[in-house]
């Protein structure tokens, strides 16, 4: 059997039974729900905690961001990874680009500007830990909601108190997607709640997510 029957086999088991599949246990999609469920746990204890353990994440990940990479869209393949971070690690980041793209003005606004593989300069994406240190961390710090426009560089740097470089910051700006640029335009933000956070879910609803993934792709 080719690696291709195996797959077409798999989705057929864990397809909803209304739709000619038995709804099975995919275990390798509760694999990754179990280790992205380890993200939530280090995102929740790092901020409020100064436990010895979470150092070790911290200084695993420090050239790509520490901790703050499992709140982006990342791109494995894009990331400067060390040849030494452990295999756990890096699945862990493999797993975390199912991340769905923003498709609602305060979905946009909430994106983060570092590590995001939808933000990309030179093909590569981009994190200045200057910058984050300065605060300046999700696509709402580069945007003036009332002139409904991207912040002008001057008014940038008067926002962060921060000399700046002004070809990088237009570089940032340019690297946004049109379509996001387009959500923004939009006259009010959208009356629902923020995109939940994956600190907020459970293994099982991350096995969901995932599954839905599967099943809507296959």
């Amino acid at each position: 059997m080719s690696a291709f029957e195996g797959h077409k086999i798999l989705t057929t088991l864990v397809k909803q039974k209304t739709v000619g599949g038995l709804d099975m246990k995919d275990f390798t999609l509760f694999d990754k729900a179990l280790k992205l469920n380890w993200v939530k746990w280090v995102n929740v204890l790092t901020s409020n905690s100064d436990a010895p353990w979470q150092y070790i994440p911290k200084l695993l990940l420090a050239g790509v961001g520490g901790t703050e990479l499992f709140k982006s869209n990342d791109d494995y393949n894009l990331l400067d990874l060390d040849n030494h971070l452990p295999a756990f690690y890096k699945q862990i980041i493999f797993y975390w680009q199912n991340i769905a793209t923003a498709k609602k003005k305060n979905e946009v606004l909430s994106q983060p500007i570092w590590n995001n593989r939808f933000l990309t300069v030179n093909k590569k994406m981009v994190f200045f830990p200057h910058r984050y240190q300065a605060g300046i961390k999700n696509i709402s710090d580069l945007f003036d909601s009332c002139e409904m426009r991207f912040l002008p560089f001057s008014s940038f740097c008067n926002r962060f108190n921060a000399r700046s470089n002004f070809l990088q910051y237009y570089s940032i700006l340019s690297s946004i997607p049109q379509n996001w640029k387009e959500l923004l335009q939009e006259g009010s933000e959208d009356p629902v709640t923020p995109p939940t956070s994956i600190s907020s879910l459970s293994s099982k609803a991350i096995y969901s997510i995932l599954l839905n993934l599967l099943r809507k792709n296959s």
